[in-house]
């Protein structure tokens, strides 16, 4: 710098000078030094070939620095000033705030967040040090860092719902800018939940398989990390993983695999249970794999209702372990039906009954068990008890222990009173009232007899009211007529046309006979009537329906629907309505989501506590219509043990649509029923499922990870250590990094003294050629 002081160059404000070819980074000078090159062997020789000895090297030695000249002036050099300023390399100190360094070994013992601020108080003099050297920058991170104003204090809580290593990292480079950066420095206990765990859970699914972390490979400095805790004290028994199919089916065994992870010695034998509810399904001991972390279980139980229900899994909680949170796990389950369990009850054989039954037969989906009465207690069969093939009727067995197990009952020209105890037929109401069941009657000389004491439970969910006078069946062929119910209801729709459905049931061959009843109760539906025989409440119903509490209930007041199948193909028409008619009333029996009128829905599965939870009502009438003219409820069908939660009244959000919009606060499993009546008839219900419980991603496996953050380490080139192991090997590499901060150029190229010296030696090789004689 003296040297062009003295030249007469003023380089205040300046600290270093250095030679800049702007040129250089245009690639048109390339191209014309290159051409400069080629026309110079080209044309050098020719120039000087007459001439020599020393004539000819003195002609070369001229034109060559003229070219040479030419060439430094075609590159643009400038002597170029520059203010250089040496920057701080940053260093990122990261200290995992996430909920599970609360935990300590044992719930009595130092907290891992407690070890991670020791290690940073224990170790002042090392961190006065890194800031001396560099520009440290601390954070607490979980899900991502946040930016500290200084170094970690004991009021630092760890309150994140989630790990997440690696997407942090990446954060806490963005927060250091453009600054040049030496390192960074972990703080945690390794228990990832994030995009680190992913990637190296499948490195552990697929052993030998070298999966390196994408996030790393260009990650511009070490990291040091640092484990809190120490994971051969700690003391925990969790439930980690339930493996399971996405839904199960009725009367079948469900599978599940269960993995419980165990750190420190508890007993060599736990219980593990699965609970619906308070109710437990399954229990069974499991012996601990004291060589593995983890146990592997299988649990199995069979669903007895088609829904959505919420299981929990359980194993008991130890004194002295880090978490209690993990010891259960709860899921969801949609329980669907693979067979329809029907069982069938007929007074005596008939056509329609051997008909119905062929036409269920024929449903690969009808799993059908089907009891006869053959003959009756005052029958004379002319021979001795033991003799006779006719098994008894298992009326105990049946009603006391297999009636949950059915979907539908189908009593077909049957009273059961001399084979039924009375509370049978109160086992069946509830059957259907509270188990959400379905019955079928079918009429015949033995079916709907009223004014019996007896039959006072069925009575209570038939759809009509039934007389006094028995028997009560009306001799007499008719043909059934549609009801404007009956016209759009997808019992009877045997037709999606509504006036080719009814042509069909028109031309129908015609029924015989009619069970008399009084009446359709209020909120039943008349499907259809017959055309003239009338009773006190108008024309006798033949098919009606109604909602039984959380069940069904169909009537068909006659035995001759056989009438449809047979006699119609013998009359040349087809017997495909008797097929669609019985297949419609099977699947609304059997709630058939598509013909539910009303759908009850959730955004979700699980919510936090005091979260709100929208649900969605759709309404529609009895012919499958959107209708806002309907009273709506809802109400609580389960709830947590001392849980309340009020229910607001329904928002309007258009035509047969109603929004809810509820904060349960206490923990647990909730189902919610809508119902609807229009004009005084039900249209049925619908439920969801859902469950209220804390966030507990960090608590799920509380297991400290040494291995994931040494190999954050190893990738990065780095070291991992323990927090009780000092810091001799964490020491960062501080490399000169300069940053140029102003600049002010002189250009060499663009002046006389240049000109000159490109103009004198082409000159001078000009004079001597004519001179000598050689132009």
């Amino acid at each position: 710098m003296q040297l062009l002081e003295r030249l007469g160059v003023d380089t205040t404000g300046f600290d270093r000078w250095q030679i800049h070819w702007a040129g250089a980074e245009s690639s048109a000078t390339w191209w014309a030094a290159g051409i400069l090159l080629i026309a110079l062997v080209l044309f050098l020789w020719p120039a000087v070939r007459r001439a020599r000895g020393g004539k000819a090297a003195l002609l070369l030695s001229l034109r060559l620095l003229g070219a040479a000249v030419i060439c430094f002036a075609l590159f643009q050099p400038s002597l170029r000033l520059a203010k250089v300023v040496r920057l701080t390399n940053s260093l990122a100190v990261l200290l995992d705030t996430s909920e599970s360094m609360n935990l300590g070994e044992s719930n009595s013992g130092p907290s891992r967040l407690a070890q991670a601020l020791k290690f940073v108080d224990g170790n002042r003099r090392y961190f006065d040090d890194l800031e001396e050297k560099f520009q440290v920058r601390y954070f607490a991170f979980a899900e991502s860092p946040r930016l500290l104003p200084g170094r970690p204090e004991a009021s630092l809580a760890a309150t994140g719902a989630g790990t997440h290593i690696l997407e942090s990292m990446t954060d806490a480079l963005k927060e250091l800018g453009s600054q040049p950066v030496a390192g960074m420095l972990i703080l945690s206990d390794g228990a990832d939940n994030g995009r680190l765990r992913q990637i190296l859970k499948a490195r552990e699914d697929q052993a030998g398989l070298a999966l390196r972390i994408p996030d790393l490979a260009e990650f511009p400095a070490p990291v040091h990390t640092v484990l809190c805790g120490k994971p051969e004290a700690l003391h925990d028994l969790a439930i980690t993983e339930a493996v399971h199919d996405e839904y199960g089916f009725v009367h079948n065994p469900f599978l599940i695999k269960v993995k419980l992870k165990s750190a420190g010695r508890f007993a060599d034998r736990v219980a593990l249970t699965l609970k619906s509810g308070d109710q437990v399904l399954v229990s069974r001991e499991v012996e601990l794999d004291l060589k593995q972390e983890t146990t592997e279980v299988k649990l199995d139980f069979t669903p007895r209702k088609v829904g959505e229900f919420l299981y929990t899994l359980e194993v008991p909680v130890f004194a002295g372990e880090a978490s209690d949170l993990n010891n259960r796990l709860s899921f969801p389950l949609r329980v669907l039906r693979d067979k329809v369990r029907v069982l069938y009850i007929v007074g005596n054989p008939s056509w329609d009954e051997r008909f119905l039954r062929m036409a269920m037969k024929r449903n690969p989906s009808v799993d059908l068990v089907s009891f006869y009465i053959l003959r009756e207690y005052q029958d004379d069969p002319m021979a001795p008890q033991d003799e006779l093939a006719l098994i008894p009727f298992p009326t105990q067995k049946l009603f006391t222990e297999e009636l949950p197990n059915f979907d539908l009952v189908i009593f077909q020209n049957f009273f059961g009173m001399e084979y039924l105890l009375p509370q049978y037929m109160m086992l069946l109401r509830d059957y259907v009232k509270v188990r959400g069941g379905s019955v079928l009657v079918i009429g015949g000389i033995r079916a709907l007899l009223g004014g019996i004491a007896f039959n006072a439970p069925l009575e209570e969910i038939l759809p009509v009211e039934l007389g006094p006078d028995w028997p009560n069946l009306e001799e007499g062929d008719y043909v059934m007529y549609l009801t404007p119910a009956g016209r759009t209801h997808p019992i009877t729709r045997v037709a999606q046309d509504p006036a080719e459905n009814e042509r069909v049931w028109k031309s129908l061959p015609a029924l015989s006979g009619i069970n008399r009843t009084l009446r359709a109760k209020p909120g039943a539906l008349v499907l259809g009537e017959h055309p003239f025989a009338k009773g006190p409440g108008g024309n006798l119903p033949v098919i009606a329906i109604t909602e039984a509490g959380a069940g069904r209930c169909l009537v068909v007041a006659t035995d001759s629907t056989w009438h449809w199948n047979l006699p119609a193909v013998g009359q040349g028409k087809s017997n495909k309505p008797y097929q669609i008619f019985w297949d419609n009333a099977l699947r609304w029996l059997l709630q058939d989501p598509e013909m539910k009128l009303l759908s009850l829905t959730r955004e979700k599965g699980r919510y936090q506590p005091g979260e709100e939870v929208r649900l969605a009502l759709e309404v529609l009438d009895e012919s499958y219509q959107p209708t806002d003219q309907a009273r709506v409820k809802l109400e609580v069908a389960e709830a947590p043990s001392g849980a309340e939660l009020p229910i607001p009244e329904p928002t309007p959000a258009g035509k047969g649509k109603y929004n809810f919009t509820l904060k349960p606060a206490a923990v647990g499993g909730y189902r919610l029923r809508a119902s609807a009546m229009l004009a005084g008839r039900s249209l049925g219900h619908d439920e969801v499922l859902f469950e209220v419980a804390e966030e507990k991603r960090e608590f799920e496996d509380v297991a400290l990870r040494p291995e994931w953050l040494a190999e954050i380490s190893r990738e990065t080139g780095g070291k991992s250590v323990r927090a009780d192991a000092g810091t001799a090997e964490l020491s960062f590499k501080n490399p000169v990094v300069e940053k140029i901060t102003g600049t002010r150029d002189f250009p060499l190229w663009d002046n006389l003294f240049t000109f000159l010296c490109a103009l004198a030696p082409l000159s001078l090789e000009w004079f001597l050629r004519r001179r000598w004689g050689l132009s």
